[in-house]
């Protein structure tokens, strides 16, 4: 968003929650920088992943 370099996250140096949050649509927010650039990277909200977590959500194993 800025131009500024940002880490990526790690799950073994840092907490989900620290960086990430979940929208009432089931999208992944980026609440950091490194949470944001990780986001964008990894594609976390293409339609069939989105299409995935309702799923998951429907039977109750998201989030």
């Amino acid at each position: 968003m800025t131009g500024v370099p940002a880490s990526l996250f790690h799950p073994r140096w840092a907490r989900w929650e620290d960086h990430f949050d979940v929208t009432s649509e089931l999208l992944i927010a980026g609440k950091t920088p490194t949470g944001r650039a990780t986001v964008a990277l990894l594609q976390m909200n293409r339609p069939l992943v989105v299409a995935i977590r309702r799923e998951e959500a429907l039977r109750g194993r998201f989030p």
